[in-house]
Order: C-alpha cells, then structure tokens, then sequence
C-alpha cells in the first residue's frame, strides 16, 4: 500500500496545502519509491516517518509511513510517491508513543527518471574504447564527503590519496595513479598495467565506520579489471571490502582476507568506455556486516534491489577504515565522483534513535 503525505498532530494543520495538492493534481504527477529501513530499538518506535526534498538536508514534505511489519532481517519497507519528474532527498525520522521523535536518518538520493535507452547489461565491448565526460553524479548528502577531482591538475596526484605498490602491497608507489581529462572533465586515473595496486583516502579524517560509497568507474580495455574499496586498513594492514570486475568478469564483492559469500556477483558485466555508476555499502548489524552492491549503466535507472550481498560474521571484519580504489591489467582505468555517506545527526532532541535508511529505489 503507498503511505500518504500525514497531515499533522492537529486537524487544522496541512489543510491549505493538501487543498492546494489536490488543486494541482491534474498538473502534476508522481512516482512511486520504495523505502527499505531499519530500527535499532523497534519496540520503543510507534510510526516512522519520510522527509522528503528537492535539496540536500531540506525536507519540505513528511509522509507517515506508519510501522510495517519487518521481514526476517528486521528491515522495514513502504512505498511513497514524490514527484514524479524530480530529484528528490529522502531521509526518515522515528517517532514514540509519546511523540517524542528522534534525529532525522542518514539521506538517500534519488534521481528523476531518465531513459534506459538500448544499454541492456553490459559485455566484453568487442574492442578497446575511451571513456568521454560522461555524466557527473552530484553529492547526494551535504553531510557527505564527495571526490569530484575537478580543477586538479593533469597528471598530478592526488591531495590526501596515498597510492600502493603492485601486488597488494602496502609499500607507497606515489606513480601509479594520477588525474586524467577526459572530454574536459578530471577524473582519477592509471593506465599502469601492474596487478592489485591500489590508491587509498589517507590522513586524518579519513576513517569511516559502516560507511555507503558511491561513484561511477570505467574501463577502455575490455581485459582490465577496475574496482574500489571500503573498510579498508591500507596502508596499515591488507583488509578491505571490494566492489570490482576481473578480467572479463561481472562486478563483484570480494574481500581481503577471501570473504566467503553466497551472492557476491551483480551479474553486471562492464562495457568498455562505458561508465557505470555504483553503489557499496556496508550495514552494521552488531554480530555481523553486511555488505551490498548495486551496479548501472550510465543512463539506466539505478536498479530496485541490490544484485549482490555478502554477511561477514567473522570476528576479525573490519569495523571501519578507510575508502579507495583497486586497479590490474591494461588500458585505462578511471574514477569519478566518489562520495562517502555515514548516517549522520541531522538535529532534534528526542530520545529515540534515528533509523537506518538503508535504499530508495523504485518501486516495480
């Protein structure tokens, strides 16, 4: 069932504005998202609540989404309707029975809808092929930490990035990655062929714990192998998570030390000079991680459920670190719009926890 907008505590409160919805309705359409979430403490949470904007942080429209009966895994889902040719930021609120109500959640975003066009999955590419600008992916939290590279210049590197040597290895090689153009846009790069080099986010501040990353990476060369790294211990130790595609594979979760899973690959097998947008997260669910991935084509919508999933009960997982990219074989390898989401406090004063929002995607 879709959950509707909640007009307030009082019965006076949202009548000007729903009139005015109602008013407008043969103007206006809307689309259909749905909402996946969790709760720390569910028994002490009487209904949950969407905020809903058209700008980072700003929430101009509450929607009740009442309290669903969650699956197996505890997590919640409902479905809502924003408008329908829109970006829009989401995050949710918890609310008690004595309507005291907690800090807003961390903030998805999600794009108006665009065209699949023809794209389907991907493949091989059939040939070598460079990447152009493509499309940027703008920061989709003000809270969030977003490496666009833009105004770096050529072939330099990276400020507070710390590259790594062939091999896994720990050691610094500060010559393997750099910035690149491409149709005018800088992008982080290597066109070094060497196996398992790795350029990490070093320094202070550079720690996240339970983090969500997203970007979008590239290939020319349908041989090379491309990826990026969350909850990584680099330089310090070799242990990470990893979203990336070998040599004529899908892209995959994997993990330094081997992480044995059940559904690791998207099936999402990359096209040369083609860019693909992504998403990695990781949930901390206190004895256990686990680990999403979502891939698209550049220009396809983003897809309506994670492709892969991986649970870490090992007690040796990574409980943060540190966000970055992994890089093997030949042609050029690129990376753009890198951006870390931690569930933040966003204000308010209840005692509640805030939930985790865990997607928005759209509905079926």
């Amino acid at each position: 069932m879709i959950a509707r907008s909640r007009i307030g505590r009082s019965p006076l409160v949202g009548i000007v504005p729903l009139l005015g919805l109602l008013l407008g309705a043969v103007q206006a359409e809307a689309r259909p998202e749905v909402v996946r979430w969790t709760h720390s403490a569910p028994a002490d949470v009487a209904f949950f609540e969407a905020h809903v904007g058209s700008s980072p942080g700003s929430h101009d429209q509450v929607i009740s989404l009442g309290k669903p009966q969650p699956d197996s895994e505890g997590i919640y889902q409902a479905t809502i309707e924003v408008p329908d040719a829109a970006d829009v930021y989401i995050a949710l609120r918890a609310v008690g029975a004595d309507e005291s109500a907690s800090p807003l959640s961390n903030e998805r975003f999600r794009p108006a809808p665009v065209d699949a066009g023809d794209g389907g999955d991907g493949g091989d590419g059939g040939g070598v092929s460079t990447p152009g600008a493509g499309e940027p992916m703008p920061p989709t939290t003000s809270s969030g930490t977003h490496y666009d590279f833009d105004g770096l210049a050529i072939d330099s590197a990276v400020p507070g990035w710390l590259d790594t040597a062939e091999g896994h290895s720990l050691l610094e090689d500060d010559s393997l990655f750099g910035i690149a153009s491409l149709g005018g846009n800088e992008v982080l790069s290597t066109v070094s062929e060497r196996s398992d080099i790795h350029s990490h986010v070093s320094g202070n501040g550079s720690t996240w714990t339970a983090p969500l990353l997203r970007g979008r990476m590239a290939i020319e060369d349908p041989t090379a192998s491309v990826g990026v790294t969350i909850q990584s211990q680099y330089p310090a130790s070799d242990a990470y998570y990893r979203l990336g595609r070998s040599a004529g594979g899908a892209f995959r979760i994997e993990g330094r030390p081997t992480l044995e899973c059940a559904s690791p690959s998207t099936g999402i097998v990359p096209e040369a000079g083609v860019w693909y947008r992504f998403q990695l997260e990781v949930l901390d669910e206190g004895s256990q991680s686990r680990i999403r991935a979502f891939v698209w084509r550049e220009g396809q919508s983003e897809p309506g459920a994670a492709q892969a999933e991986c649970v870490d009960a090992r007690s040796s997982r990574p409980a943060g670190g540190t966000i970055g990219v992994w890089s093997a074989g030949a042609g050029g390898k690129y990376w753009d719009d890198l951006e870390v989401i931690e569930p933040v406090d966003l204000g308010g004063s209840g005692p509640l926890e805030p939930p985790v929002l865990i997607q928005v995607a759209p509905a079926p």
